[in-house]
């Protein structure tokens, strides 16, 4: 005998396999063994996405994005002085503090300042132990995804791919293992999601506002990044209990949208104008080779493939009730990038607002490969096989995840610190926009522009100075010296190096690896 339970249409169309074909007399049981085999693979994909993240992760920093890894690091280091006394800190230290500029602030340094609150219990700068607080905060994530999903499917193997996918995906590996803000991004945005799933589209004035007022402080993790998924899955929600011309008039739907984009604002207005000027530029819609480069980023983090089937399975699997809201997640990330184009065409890790995006939309697509969950050996393969996938896919980071960025010793670092004076503004061409040596040779580094900066410069209108005005510029502003760390970087710099070795005498040098030039000693004056 079927058992018909009393709910609407819209949840007779989400229940899971397991829940609605219970026509056997041994269903029961049959579903418990499912849910005990789906909740154990479930535990050893949350511990071996844990454990990848820690393992080995004090070499430090890797390759990706080093500039990044290097601004978290001296945020932290800046939050780390200003908590130690005077009396504690080195004499390198007290010159830093009081000389070197402060690093810039784009989002709350919330993972600084846990990192530097470390500093102090362990008496020393470790940046990798930021590590095992991203672990942390992604494990959050995964528990609020995991409540999310719960919303979604009753299916514990629809669970169990979702949080599995989003414990191993190779992005979120990486970007767990750099001192990166992107984990508690995640995980704030998979907690504002949550809240609103279960409290659904808000019927009165006074939900509206503690939903968009808590959904709007959640986004401030990392501002502006996914304001776009939220309001669009937020919006799924709307279509589906109003419709789209009742949803178009009804002011709580734009008083939501208000509520969370109001802390991004003025945090942006306020805090970082400069930085998100430069997040979209009208002329890159037209670039096909930067699409082209962001195609490549989604091949290379997700596979084409998984895209796809992440698609059909909304479009044949999805039931009435989520499918808008699994499109609008999915048409956020679009409106996410065409807002930001430049920075999602060209910085592989804006691709990580996909990682929570794509481990919700999984829940149809499992869920229809899964609806006849009733014979044990084909669910029971299908299980392993499931797990024995997502195990496998974080290995993809490996080669970034296990590399190692040291293009100098910490002797060579310490030895140009001391060439040039601990404290002293300088200016250089590095492969990390010179915060390697503000970092490790305490120095007040200023980056020299590069090729790709030239270009961005272009496209957003400004105008090109030659490389004789910027170097005089810097000088002006109180650079001492130039130091080049020789890497494959100055190979597209001889024009600017050549013009070094003609005017200015080398104060220091290592063959190989660095030289330094005193803009204090012009070679005109020797003679």
């Amino acid at each position: 005998m079927t058992i018909k339970k009393k709910g609407s249409k819209a949840q007779k169309s989400n229940a899971s396999g397991p829940t609605a074909d219970s026509a056997a007399p041994n269903a029961p049981q049959t579903y418990d063994w499912i849910r005990v085999v789906a909740y154990s693979a479930l535990a050893w994909l949350v511990i071996w996405g844990a454990w990848q993240r820690v393992e080995n992760c004090d070499r430090w920093p890797s390759t990706y994005h080093i500039m990044r890894q290097y601004m978290s690091a001296l945020r932290a280091r800046d939050i780390y002085l200003a908590l130690t006394p005077s009396s504690q800190q080195s004499d390198k230290e007290q010159i830093y503090y009081q000389k070197v500029s402060k690093e810039e602030v784009y989002e709350p340094p919330v993972n600084e300042l846990f990192t530097a609150l470390a500093y102090l219990v362990i008496g020393r700068e470790s940046p990798y132990v930021s590590t095992y607080f991203s672990t942390l905060v992604w494990l959050a994530g995964g528990a609020a995804l995991f409540l999310t999903v719960l919303q979604l499917t009753k299916s514990p193997i629809t669970q169990m791919a979702a949080v599995g996918f989003y414990m191993n995906s190779p992005l979120g590996l990486i970007v767990s293992r750099t001192f990166q803000p992107e984990p508690l991004m995640i995980a704030t945005f998979l907690l504002a999601l949550w809240l609103v799933l279960r409290s659904g589209y808000p019927t009165t004035w006074r939900r509206v506002l503690w939903l968009g007022t808590a959904c709007g402080m959640l986004l401030l993790a990392k501002p502006g990044f996914m304001f776009f998924p939220l309001c669009a899955g937020f919006t799924g929600l709307g279509l589906t209990a109003l419709g789209i011309k009742r949803l178009l008039t009804d002011p709580r739907w734009y008083a939501f949208g208000i509520l969370c984009a109001l802390p991004s604002i003025l945090w942006i207005q306020v805090v970082c104008p400069q930085q998100q000027g430069v997040s979209f530029l009208p002329a890159l819609l037209w670039d096909m080779s930067m699409w082209g480069q962001w195609i490549q980023y989604l091949e290379d983090y997700y596979g084409w493939a998984t895209l796809l089937f992440v698609v059909l399975g909304i479009v044949l699997f999805s039931g009435d009730r989520w499918r808008w809201t699994y499109l609008g997640l999915l048409a956020g990330y679009m409106v996410f990038v065409i807002a930001t184009n430049y920075r999602s065409m060209s910085h592989t890790y804006y691709c990580a607002v996909l990682i929570p995006l794509v481990s919700i939309c999984l829940c149809p697509l499992i869920d229809g490969l899964f609806q006849q969950a009733s014979q044990n050996a084909r669910t029971a393969t299908g299980i392993i096989l499931l797990t024995v996938w997502l195990t496998l896919i974080g290995f993809s980071a490996g080669p970034e995840i296990q590399s190692y960025y040291e293009p100098l010793t910490g002797g060579e670092y310490v030895a140009i610190g001391r060439a040039v004076g601990v404290g002293s503004n300088v200016v250089a061409i590095t492969d990390d926009y010179a915060r390697g040596l503000k970092y490790h040779s305490y120095l007040d580094a200023k980056h020299w522009p590069h090729g790709g900066d030239i270009k961005l410069q272009r496209a957003a209108g400004e105008e090109i100075e030659s490389f004789t005005t910027r170097l005089e510029n810097f000088r002006k502003s109180g650079a001492t010296h130039f130091v080049v760390i020789l890497t494959e970087r100055v190979h597209g710099e001889q024009e600017i190096l050549q013009h070094l070795t003609e005017k200015y005498t080398i104060s220091a040098g290592v063959n190989g690896k660095y030289v330094i030039f005193d803009l204090n000693q012009p070679k005109s004056n020797q003679e």
